[in-house]
C-alpha cells in the first residue's frame, strides 16, 4: 500500500469543484481519488471510490488500483476483497493486486487466505520484494518462524539492505529467544533507517527484560513520537512505566494498547498485574478473564485466575485453577506465586520463602513480560497495605 500524504491540496480542491458539476465523470473521479489518497484525505477518498464502483462495474486497472488502496486506507477491507477477487482470478492478475488482496485478508486476522492468495501466484516468488516481506510477516503473525526467516532471507537475497526485512527478521529471532542475533539484525536496521519500527520494538524488548528500563522508553519514544498506534510498542512502554512504579501512565497506556492489540494475551496478563498492584481486584480478574478467553490452554491465564480465587478466598477455585496450570506448566511464574502464597497460608514459612526466592531469582524469560519483577512489586505493594 503505498504512503499517504497530509495536508490541503489547491488541485484537490480544484477538482471537487469540477466534479460537482460533472459528477458522473470516470476520469475526472480517477484523477480525485489519486489527489485525494496522495494528499491524505481518507474520507473524500472512500466517497468517490464508492462512487466509481457504482458507475463502472468492469473497472480497468487504475480504478481498481485506486478503489482498493482507498478502501485499505480506510479500514474497508471486505469492500477491498469483493472489488479485487474477480480481476484476482485472471493470470495476468498484477503484482500490486496480489497484495492488496492478501494485505486485505492479513489485517482481519485471515492468514490463511491472506498466504493463499500470494501462494496462488508463484510467477512472484521469486522476485517480488513487497509480496515476499508480507508472506514473511504472514508466517510471523502464524508463528510460523523457520518459514518466515526463509522468505525474509530471500528478500535479503534481492535486497540487501532492505532494512523492513532485517527488521522483521530481528523480530522473529526475538520470537525464537534468540536475542543476540535478534540485537544484530535490529541494530543493522537501524544503522540505515533509525526508526525502523520492528528493529526498535526489538531493542525496547531486550532493554526491558534486561531491566534497562530507561533504555527501552528511550527507544520506546523515538517509536512512538512518529507511530502513536503500534499496540506492541504501547505494551512495552505500559510495562516499562510499571517497572518504573509509574502506576496511573502504566494503566493509562495499557488501556491504549488493548485497544490497538486486543488479542494480545500477554498486555492482557500485564494490564491484569498492573490492576492488582492499584488493589483493583474485579479488574484485574477481568483482564486475566480476556486473556483467558483468548487461549484456555496458557497456564499463566490458570495460575492468574488461581490468584484472583485466593485473593477473593475460593479456596474451591483457587485449586482448580492452580492445579489446571500448573499441569500446562510445571514451571509457571504465576502458578508457582499461588503455590508459595498457599504454603505460607499452611503454616509452611521457609517452603514459601524458597519457591518466592526462587521465583525472582528467575529470569525474564526471552524478551517477555518481567514477571519476576512485577510479582515483586505486587508483594511489596501487598506488605504495604497488610
Amino acid at each position: 500500500m503505498q504512503a499517504l500524504g497530509q495536508g490541503p491540496s489547491k488541485k484537490l480542491d480544484q477538482f471537487l469543484s469540477y466534479l460537482h458539476h460533472d459528477p458522473t465523470n470516470v476520469r475526472l473521479l480517477l484523477d480525485t481519488v489519486e489527489e485525494a489518497l496522495q494528499c491524505g484525505q481518507l474520507s473524500v477518498c472512500w466517497d468517490l471510490s464508492q462512487r466509481l464502483v457504482d458507475l463502472n462495474r468492469e473497472p480497468d486497472e487504475r480504478q481498481l488500483y485506486l478503489a482498493s488502496t482507498s478502501a485499505l486506507a480506510t479500514g474497508h477491507f471486505d469492500e477491498c476483497i469483493q472489488w479485487l477477487m474477480p480481476a484476482f482470478q485472471s493470470e495476468s492478475a498484477p503484482e500490486w493486486l496480489v497484495y492488496n488482496l492478501s494485505y486485505a485478508y492479513f489485517v482481519q486476522g485471515d492468514y490463511q487466505n491472506a498466504q493463499q492468495s500470494i501462494d496462488d501466484k508463484p510467477q512472484f516468488s521469486d522476485s517480488s520484494v513487497p509480496l515476499n516481506l508480507l508472506k514473511g510477516r504472514i508466517y510471523l503473525f502464524q508463528a510460523d518462524y523457520p518459514s518466515a526467516l526463509e522468505v525474509l532471507s530471500r528478500v535479503l537475497l534481492l535486497d540487501k539492505e532492505n532494512t523492513e526485512a532485517l527488521g522483521l527478521m530481528s523480530l522473529v529471532l526475538l520470537e525464537q529467544g534468540q536475542l543476540e542475533q535478534a540485537l544484530e539484525q535490529a541494530n543493522l536496521a537501524l544503522s540505515a533507517d533509525a526508526l525502523q519500527t520492528e528493529s526498535l520494538i526489538v531493542l525496547a524488548s531486550v532493554y526491558l527484560s534486561q531491566l534497562k528500563v530507561d533504555e527501552s522508553l528511550a527507544a520506546l519514544d523515538s517509536l512512538l513520537s512518529v507511530k502513536p498506534n503500534i499496540g506492541r510498542a504501547l505494551s512495552l512502554q505500559a510495562q516499562a512505566f510499571l517497572l518504573k512504579h509509574r502506576l496511573q501512565d502504566a494503566l493509562d497506556t495499557f488501556e491504549k494498547a488493548v485497544v490497538a492489540m486486543p488479542d494480545h494475551i500477554g498486555t492482557w496478563h500485564a494490564k491484569g498485574w498492573a490492576h492488582l498492584i492499584e488493589n483493583d481486584i474485579e479488574k484485574a480478574k477481568d483482564s486475566f478473564q480476556k486473556a483467558y478467553d483468548l487461549d484456555h490452554n496458557f497456564g499463566e491465564s490458570h495460575g492468574a485466575l488461581a490468584l484472583i480465587s485466593y485473593l477473593k478466598n475460593d479456596q474451591e477455585g483457587c485449586k482448580h485453577y492452580l492445579d489446571r496450570a500448573l499441569r500446562l506448566d510445571k514451571n509457571g511464574f504465576t502458578g508457582l506465586f499461588v503455590k508459595s502464597l498457599m504454603l505460607r497460608q499452611q503454616g509452611d514459612e521457609p517452603g514459601a520463602d524458597r519457591l518466592i526466592g526462587s521465583i525472582m531469582a528467575s529470569s525474564t524469560p526471552g524478551a517477555g513480560l518481567p514477571l519476576g519483577q512485577i510479582i515483586e512489586q505486587f508483594v511489596q505493594k501487598n506488605q504495604a497495605r497488610t
